[in-house]
């Protein structure tokens, strides 16, 4: 049963790359939303009234999951597949030592900054903007305005972090990726990657926040 869906994703994979490589991505990055809501305990509470009566059920699931799904969908998925292909033609097989080396230090000098950048604007884009106090042109142009300026923030205050943090795990995952993948499969392979070690963060995030809120 497995062998066979893991037959399927790949013929899929070779046939449609790009469609594969986005949905994947949307699904990854809308479950580590979700799963570390979940593990770090940050649930909520939602009324649901059946006749005279009312139920209280307890539940992690955010806003975020969606909009993550289509961080994945539209941006990650189609920027790893686009920039990793450019990667392979640049560096052909067979690779020398050497040109795997240089491989390894191409993309964490282009790629990993350009994807921690993404990821930082656009997390701090869906926090920061609120689209229900906008009314009308003026109250749009403000809100993207104060927005765009805590991305800039954000970006002053974290990316860094984020690309150091990278640039420790890329390696190895290249090495393993440029030993016992095909090309194509890159993306997949880090994306899955990511979004383990993703997930794992962004739960010791959530439960220092939670940790912060109750102490209020």
């Amino acid at each position: 049963m497995l062998s066979d869906l893991n037959k399927k994703y790949l013929d899929t994979l070779e046939k449609r790359p790009l469609a594969t490589k986005a949905v994947t991505a949307a699904v990854l990055n809308g479950l580590n939303e979700q799963l570390a809501s979940l593990f770090a305990g940050d649930s909520k509470e939602y009324t649901v009234k059946l006749g005279s009566k009312s139920i209280t059920i307890s539940h992690s699931i955010t806003k975020r999951v969606p909009l993550m799904f289509l961080y994945g969908l539209l941006i990650n998925g189609p920027f790893s597949h686009y920039s990793y292909k450019l990667l392979q033609k640049v560096y052909r097989p067979p690779l020398s030592k050497k040109l795997k080396l240089a491989q390894i230090l191409t993309s964490m000098a282009t790629i990993t900054p350009i994807i921690s950048a993404l990821m930082v604007s656009y997390i701090s884009l869906i926090a920061n903007l609120k689209l229900a106090k906008v009314k009308d042109l003026e109250s749009a142009k403000s809100q993207l305005s104060e927005a765009l300026q805590k991305v800039k923030l954000a970006l002053q205050k974290s990316l860094f972090s984020v690309i150091r943090s990278s640039w420790i795990s890329s390696p190895i995952f290249i090495l393993v990726a440029q030993r016992f993948l095909k090309p194509n499969q890159w993306a997949v392979f880090f994306n899955f990657c990511y979004f383990v070690l993703g997930t794992y963060n962004n739960t010791l995030i959530k439960r220092k926040q939670k940790e912060q809120r109750d102490l209020k």
